[in-house]
């Protein structure tokens, strides 16, 4: 979660940063980046290129050190790009590209670890539960760092502040994660036999070490599906991720202090539907298993669908209020369904865990694509 709430912490103060641009007026007549739409548009699109950057060694690191010591390596370079983000603005665009790099390089490893935990660490029928769980990181941090960016903006603090908090508390996380986490049960000082058991039933002859099969991904219809799903979803969400407080802050109207909380209402609801989502999808067995990801997927992408043609054309401010909260909480019941999906087709089909894992290459596209066309249609 810490990751998540240090990459997105801009989404929210770059509408609360006008003193960087008045203390530039006051030395030169040039354009800021900041009025620049290009330029800032850009500081989101190199989240993806960062992500793609840490995405490629992400696979041998794990074989060499385990996802204990990546995770860690990793949450170290988000928090060393957080703290340094404050110093960047007042740099200048370049540098602050750098810490943006930095921060989406070590996202990366936030989708290969809900995969990796649940694959290593649930029991087989509780997979979509831990999935469900897990998946809430990104909700969770929407929750916790848009209200806590409008109270540093409103404050006499500054939203400065907010990337000094941020980076501290995910110092604070990656030391207690190192602290805490095994890659293996059997390895981990608070796991009894019975328990111990129960996770491993079913897991039988599993291999982390085999390399990834790209083509066989590639060709195999259950995981083009996965891959279609997946863009879709993680389109939407980027583009609430990093353009919602903008859009609820110019377009809709509402204050910085507002802009906070109604940013936030729609990932709480969706932190409480994939609380829902997941110990239903493990208990409804009375479905096959194959229709409840179905079901699951759909559900998510059409919701989406229709308030996304709603948004496009409402002209009422709670009518888009409703659409925009609605189409971002289904969003995430996405992850429930395709994400069991490629598990279980992984089983079928023989496919090693990092193969799934391998998935994050795909997630960069949704992101770079969806930053640049909006920096084109803003334009």
């Amino acid at each position: 979660m810490a990751i998540y709430c240090d990459q997105q912490a801009l989404s929210f103060t770059i509408i609360c940063m006008q003193d960087v641009v008045e203390s530039q007026k006051t030395n030169t007549t040039g354009e800021h980046w900041l009025e620049n739409p290009g330029k800032k548009n850009a500081l989101f699109s190199v989240i993806a290129v960062g992500q793609l950057f840490g995405t490629v060694p992400i696979v041998p690191i794990m074989h060499a050190i385990g996802l204990r010591y990546t995770f860690a390596l990793y949450g170290l370079v988000a928090a060393c790009g957080t703290l340094m983000l404050p110093l960047a603005v007042e740099f200048g665009h370049v540098f602050l590209m750098v810490t943006r790099l930095l921060q989406g390089f070590a996202m990366a490893i936030a989708f290969v670890s809900v995969a990796a935990i649940t694959s290593h660490w649930s029991v087989l029928i509780e997979s979509g539960t831990y999935i469900a769980i897990l998946s809430c990181s990104p909700q969770f941090a929407s929750v916790l760092t848009m209200p806590l960016a409008s109270a540093f903006c409103e404050s006499s603090f500054g939203w400065r502040y907010l990337y000094y908090t941020l980076g501290i508390a995910s110092l604070a996380a990656v030391v207690a994660f190192f602290c805490l986490y095994r890659d293996d049960p059997k390895n981990h000082w608070m796991v009894s036999s019975r328990e111990l058991s129960a996770i491993s039933l079913g897991k039988e002859g599993q291999s982390s070490r085999e390399p990834v099969p790209y083509k066989e991904i590639c060709l195999d219809r259950t995981m083009q599906a996965v891959l279609l799903t997946t863009f879709g979803g993680n389109t939407a969400f980027f583009i609430f991720l990093h353009y919602g407080p903008t859009f609820i802050n110019k377009a809709l109207g509402f204050d910085i202090a507002e802009t906070g909380f109604a940013t936030a209402l729609p990932y709480a609801l969706c932190v409480v539907l994939k609380f829902v989502a997941g110990p239903l999808f493990d208990r409804s067995t009375f479905i096959s298993e194959k229709y409840r990801m179905i079901m699951f997927a759909s559900l998510s992408q059409g919701v989406m669908v229709i308030c996304f043609l709603v948004l496009s054309q409402a002209s009422n401010r709670l009518v888009a209020q409703i659409a925009y909260s609605a189409a971002a909480a289904f969003n995430g019941l996405n992850i429930v369904g395709s994400i069991k999906c490629a598990q279980v087709r992984r089983k079928s089909a023989r496919i090693s865990n990092r193969g799934v894992d391998s998935l994050n290459h795909f997630r960069c596209v949704p992101e770079f694509f969806s930053s640049s066309r909006y920096s084109l249609d803003f334009n």
